[in-house]
Formats: C-alpha cells, sequence, structure tokens
C-alpha cells in the first residue's frame, strides 16, 4: 500500500494551531451576527395622540408600545404604553384658578381725599375803609368777601357715605409793608382787622402796595354707614388767594401859619 506524505509549506502551521487561530475568529463573527439579528428585531416606537378622557384629564401614549412586554429573567417590564399629563397648577396654569377678586375699596379717608382735591373753593376778594387811599398813622380796616363754607357733594362706596366740609377760619394779609394773620369771626362774615401804616408808599413800586389776602380753609370729613369704621377726621386745610389790590398811601400834610 502506497502512501504519501504531504510535505508543508515553510511558512505554514499545521495540526491544532491551525484550529487555535480560526476558533476565536469565528466566535467574534458569531457575536456580530446575534447583534445584527437583535437590532432588526426592535420594534419602533411612535407617538399617539393626546386625548382628553372622561375625567377631564389629558393622556398621550405610544402608538406601537401598548403595555410592554416583560423583560427576560428579572429584567424590568415595559412602559405601560402611555401616560397622563399632570394638571396644571398655580395661578399661571392654563387651567388654573385666575386671582379674580375685585379691587379692595377705598377707604372713607381715600374718598375724603377725593372730595377735597375736587372742592372748588372760591377766590377772596379785598375791600379796604378807606378804598384805595389812606395815610399814614391812620387806621385802614381790612376785609374780605367769599369768606364762605364749601361743602362737597356726596359719594357712595360700599354703603358708606363721606362728605367733606371746607370751613374758612383765619385770613393772611400781606399790605405791602408786612404780613399778618386775622383770626375771630365765623362765615360768612369775614374777620375785620385793622392796620396803621408807618410810612407811605412813595418808595414802593409804582408809587403804591399791593395789598391781597388769602383765605384759609379747614377741611373736615364725616362717613356714615355700617363699615365706616371711623365716623370722621381733618384733612389738611385749602387755601386761595386774591388778586392784588393797590393802596396808596400818603403822608398828613400840615399847613402852619406865622
Amino acid at each position: 500500500m502506497l502512501t504519501t506524505q504531504r510535505t508543508p509549506r515553510p511558512g505554514s502551521r499545521v495540526g491544532s494551531a491551525g484550529h487555535g487561530l480560526r476558533t476565536p475568529l469565528g466566535l467574534a463573527l458569531s457575536l456580530v451576527a446575534m447583534s445584527v439579528m437583535l437590532l432588526t428585531d426592535t420594534g419602533t416606537a411612535t407617538a399617539a395622540p393626546c386625548s382628553k378622557g372622561g375625567d377631564d384629564k389629558f393622556g398621550c401614549g405610544l402608538g406601537d408600545g401598548g403595555g410592554g412586554s416583560g423583560g427576560g429573567g428579572d429584567g424590568p417590564s415595559g412602559g405601560d404604553g402611555g401616560g397622563q399629563l399632570p394638571e396644571p397648577s398655580g395661578d399661571n396654569g392654563a387651567g388654573g384658578n385666575f386671582n379674580n377678586d375685585p379691587d379692595p375699596l377705598p377707604t372713607p379717608q381715600q374718598l375724603a381725599e377725593t372730595l377735597r382735591s375736587s372742592a372748588v373753593i372760591p377766590v377772596p376778594v379785598v375791600r379796604t375803609e378807606p378804598a384805595r387811599k389812606t395815610y399814614v398813622r391812620l387806621r385802614t380796616t381790612l376785609a374780605v368777601d367769599n369768606y364762605t363754607t364749601v361743602a362737597t357733594e356726596p359719594i357712595t362706596s360700599g354703603g358708606r357715605t363721606v362728605q367733606a366740609v371746607a370751613t374758612p377760619y383765619y385770613v393772611k394779609w400781606n399790605v405791602g409793608e408786612t404780613t399778618f394773620d386775622c383770626y375771630g369771626s365765623e362765615p360768612p362774615s369775614s374777620p375785620k382787622c385793622q392796620h396803621v401804616y408807618q410810612r407811605s408808599s412813595a418808595n414802593a413800586p409804582g408809587g403804591a402796595h399791593q395789598i391781597t389776602a388769602t383765605i384759609f380753609w379747614r377741611v373736615d370729613w364725616t362717613c356714615a354707614g355700617a363699615t365706616c369704621g371711623t365716623g370722621g377726621g381733618r384733612l389738611l386745610d385749602l387755601q386761595q388767594t386774591s388778586t392784588p389790590l393797590t393802596m396808596v398811601v400818603s403822608e398828613i400834610q400840615t399847613n402852619t401859619r406865622s
């Protein structure tokens, strides 16, 4: 029986050494093939539209996700296929409760301040005796017209009725060479004050003094109603100044005979 023996080529390996080279390569190719199969077997999730349920809550799901199957072995189970959007919370949410409380009512004093600012105060008119011309060391009487009480129209808000009343109570006089206050009269009669000029008006602008009278009104307010809290109070004074009145003051001339 003839036998032949194959002579190996230089540089080649035979026997178990060849199997040792091919076995790791085959294992690597097998792992790659398994990975490709797993990737191609995975489903694609698509977003299902959101809808509003009977309980007025919005729900969104994944179209093909459904209730996912359990993972292999002890792995976690798949998703439930959808979820509910939380209810909007706070005042800024689209479905939240907005603060629709009405503006708080003004206080009685705030109403009174509004009345004070809208009160129509008359302009004083100066009167003198003697009129427009007097003399040094002669007593000159000063008076003013429109020394009157001003009552505003009542205003009602929230079951409260508020009214403001402005009452004149003194006059500030500017007689050219000095200023002073004059009290002591109830309206409508103005206080009559007197002034004695100490020098002529020859050196004053235009040769005459400019007399003005400023009336000061005390402003009180009252509130009627169960929710007033207080029956009233006093506000800042109001004032009004007259137009100037020209007053010429002369020296009394005396003639002596020898």
